[in-house]
């Protein structure tokens, strides 16, 4: 929910018995009014990278303040993973793709479907990732610290194992971030799901 701009924000899975699974507003984030539920915008349509390309995660709402944020970046934030592997970054009233990381190697199945979470304090975005990025290891299982800078770009600043990398199309993921702590001392806590481990780090 966009406190700021009024809006609900969602990410849509395929269509069925159409005439591709991606039509209309499938495979795409949505804005709608959230006094009416009319919509207001769809993303554009998104190149298809490998099998599972639809989103399963909901949308984060993040730097809601715009330049008043200690981040200084002027523009409301989207963030939401598609199960591809990519986590894409949209400007929250255009909906247009400011940044698109590839974080994880694709799988038919789509693992990469919790949402991340957003700290205020650090300016930090935090994402939980089931799988490696294989060949390159870019990105490797576990959790990913982005800094929100103040052109309104994310730059990596971290990225810690936890868990064990998914292989193969099993259907293991993370769960979602969560962060708690006072200012200054916040913790992101992450479970393995399958893994069966929980997992606390400093933001």
């Amino acid at each position: 929910f966009g406190l700021r701009n009024n809006s609900i924000y969602f990410a849509t899975g395929n269509l069925k018995n159409g005439p591709s699974e991606s039509s209309n507003y499938c495979d795409k984030p949505v804005q709608l009014n959230a006094n009416d539920l009319s919509l207001i915008n769809t993303s554009p349509d998104l190149s298809t990278l490998v099998g599972d390309d639809d989103f399963g995660a909901t949308p984060v709402f993040f730097n809601k303040y715009g330049a008043a944020e200690k981040s200084g970046c002027s523009k409301q934030l989207l963030a939401v993973e598609r199960k591809d592997g990519r986590l894409l970054i949209l400007d929250a009233n255009t909906l247009q793709v400011l940044q698109t990381f590839q974080m994880m190697t694709p799988t038919s199945n789509g693992q990469f479907v919790s949402s991340p979470a957003w700290d205020p304090d650090s300016s930090m975005l935090i994402v939980s990732l089931p799988r490696d990025l294989q060949y390159t290891l870019s990105f490797i299982h576990g959790v990913v610290g982005f800094k929100l800078r103040s052109d309104c770009s994310l730059i990596k600043v971290w990225n810690t194992a936890v868990g064990q990398s998914n292989s193969g199309d099993g259907n293991y993921v993370f769960s979602p971030p969560v962060i708690a702590g006072p200012v200054g001392k916040r913790v992101v806590f992450v479970g393995t799901g399958f893994w069966n481990s929980l997992h606390a780090l400093s933001v």
